[in-house]
């Protein structure tokens, strides 16, 4: 049974608390927001004099109730030990150098398959983005620390190109070397097949209503399959090495969509190992969805299912073989992750909070890289509530924002790290700088959040449930006073981490969510979240119960306009009438920031800032440095 929970903690007392440095390690910030599209980072390197320099790698037995158990990690020393550079490298030589281990800590995965067609957190990047390879990427990578994003298509599976078609017809030529991690060659035949498994009701992924939508015949064959996907006419193999796609009209920003999550690129399945899978359990169920076979930098070694899981270079791969020899992704809570990697046990997190994340940024060993995330914090209300049966669910929800200060939550509990916006496509390219009137502010005004509240009919009388995955935070805290301020009585629904699917999408049985709007440089990823019957169930995400029968006419018009200019003046349209009072579809707080810490030891390209980057990952590029010994060399 699920208990509303309210803590007793005055949004003063928080704000004040956090002043005072309460909440976190007082100090030099390591970052700072700056306006609305950047956080800039200090980084002190210190020169050091190395006369001898000697390489070795510790794994320390760490206790049960920190990650693993000893036994396990007897077993990793014993297979996963590795060797050194053959040749230690002098302090003037900085180049990379082959060998070496990246632990990686993670949040335990909530579900236990591993393939790109059926991953839904970064958990499950950790391995896919390594061990798989999309048929392209949406850009190249740059050649600095972080994504440069130069423009240019980046190379996959396929390593050139041909525009057939402008902006609708396109031939892929698949990398001559590129062979699977069991030794079989990476053929079209894989590409048109795992294209198959995405569309074919039979294997429950139902790529054609959304990812795929846009491929020429993708949901006519969805609704009437064939023995062969290659009659629908989207995806056919010209030959042996070449892929034709072509999507039903031109559609200019398809091609360098992001990849993350449910927006992928065509990533080739070995056709030779799953076709004779039972559709039913070739994404979960069977040997291959916890053991995959990919075509990547790694290979997948071995998974210790709640523990960690372990993978190897493929000194095949296509594109050079990586320098490091493995990469261990080992799971925890984010305060075991925090203190393994103060201790130096780890390569990268994810900081577990910002007062984590600014500690362990000044700490002499480790490194903070701030990266903003285009995954806004988005206030929905459940349309489907009894409480709000009543209620103009828009007016409630734009009230609801006015109660918010966030300007200065964000100062104080947040440390600068988030960026207030009142526009919840700011992270789309086609639409990040709108005309004026496009969107309203939404100013801190409680007085405003109070007449509005009345004008929505809402009664104040009832208890609006917060549904939580998570222990709420002195943020979570100070919006349930600032809530409580305006009349409003919210309190906590606790849910597990594992269960967010069931409760979220499924159930449905909450009153407010913050979670976001999407987050990928595409606008159809937005109407997954509202249109009208897009549940998980048929591969939407619409957890809010939206229905707005004009917004899905504006849509549908939308996919229609294949000029550029045109499209962009369609979607402007659609953000005035879901910011617009009275049409508000939810309403917007902020973005975020993915709290990337490193220790000093990883050199070369920091592989983990591709989240939700339309870039190939280049793990292959990373290295250990042999020059640090756990106490003087800052890297």
């Amino acid at each position: 049974m699920k208990h509303a929970m309210r803590t007793a903690v005055s949004r003063r007392r928080l704000l004040q608390g956090a002043a005072a440095g309460l909440f976190g390690a007082a100090g030099a910030a390591v970052l700072a927001a700056c306006g609305e599209t950047q956080v800039v980072t200090k980084e002190v390197i210190k020169e050091v004099q190395v006369e001898t320099v000697v390489t070795k790698e510790v794994i320390k037995e760490v206790p049960v109730e920190r990650v693993v158990t000893q036994e396990v990690i007897k077993e990793v020393v014993k297979e996963v030990v590795v060797t050194a550079a053959a040749e230690p490298m002098t302090e003037e030589m900085t180049g990379p150098v082959s060998g070496g281990t990246i632990t990686v800590g993670a949040g335990t995965p909530s579900t236990r398959f591993w393939n790109p067609y059926a991953q839904w957190g970064s958990e499950h990047h950790f391995i896919n983005d390594y061990v798989w390879l999309q048929l392209w990427y949406g850009d190249q990578w740059g050649d600095d620390r972080l994504p440069s994003l130069p423009g240019g298509w980046g190379q996959g599976a396929a390593h050139k190109w041909d525009e057939i078609e402008p902006s609708r017809v396109y031939d892929f030529h698949i990398h001559p070397d590129l062979v699977w991690h069991d030794g079989a060659p990476v053929v079209a035949d894989d590409v048109v097949w795992s294209y198959q498994m995405a569309i074919d009701p039979a294997y429950g992924a139902k790529f054609a209503d959304i990812t795929y939508i846009n491929i020429q015949g993708s949901q006519a064959w969805a609704e009437n399959p064939t023995d062969n996907v290659e009659d629908s006419g989207g995806v056919v193999a010209i030959d042996n090495k070449t892929v034709r796609v072509s999507l039903s009209s031109p559609n200019p920003g398809w091609w360098g969509r992001p990849l993350k999550d449910r927006s992928i690129h065509l990533p080739p399945y070995p056709k030779h190992l799953y076709k004779d899978i039972d559709p039913a359990t070739a994404f979960e169920g069977h040997p291959l969805a916890a053991a995959p076979v990919g075509n990547g930098a790694l290979k997948a070694v071995r998974y210790v299912e709640g523990q960690f899981w372990e993978l190897e270079a493929n000194k095949d791969f296509a594109y050079g073989a990586p320098y490091i020899d493995r990469y261990i992704v080992r799971y925890g809570d984010r305060d075991a992750n925090d203190a393994a990697m103060e201790a130096g046990e780890l390569d990268h997190i994810r900081a577990g909070s910002v007062e984590s994340f600014v500690r362990l940024g000044e700490q002499p060993h480790l490194q903070a890289f701030p990266q903003r995330s285009p995954f806004g914090s988005v206030i929905w209300l459940q349309r489907g509530s009894e409480i709000f049966a009543d209620t103009n669910i828009s007016l409630l929800a734009e009230a609801m924002v006015l109660a918010l200060d966030r300007d200065t939550v964000n100062a104080t509990l947040d440390r600068g790290t988030r960026f207030k916006t009142d526009y919840v496509w700011a992270h789309v390219g086609l639409i990040a700088d709108p005309p004026p009137g496009t969107y309203r502010e939404l100013p801190y005004d409680p007085e405003a959040s109070r007449e509005l509240i009345a004008e929505s009919g809402f009664d104040t009388g009832q208890t609006i449930r917060w549904i939580k995955w998570g222990d709420p935070g002195p943020r979570d805290l100070a919006f349930q006073e600032y809530w409580a301020d305006v009349g409003l009585d919210v309190q906590f629904l606790r849910i597990d981490v594992a269960a967010v699917v069931e409760e979220l999408y499924e159930s449905r049985n909450w009153d407010i969510s913050l979670h976001n709007f999407g987050g990928f440089n595409t606008l159809e990823d937005g109407w997954q979240r509202m249109k009208c019957g897009w549940y998980y169930s048929e591969a939407g995400f619409n957890a809010a119960d939206v229905c707005d029968p004009v917004i899905d006419a504006m849509y549908e018009k939308a996919q229609q306009i294949s000029d550029v200019a045109e499209l962009q003046e369609a979607w402007f349209e659609i953000a005035k009438y879901i910011h617009a009072r009275g049409t508000m579809v939810a309403g917007p707080v902020d973005y975020g920031t993915v709290r990337n810490i490193y220790h000093r030891r990883v050199q070369g390209p920091l592989w983990q800032q591709t989240y939700v980057q339309p870039v190939r990952s280049p793990i292959e590029r990373t290295w250990i440095d042999p020059r640090w010994d756990g106490k003087d060399f800052s890297g």
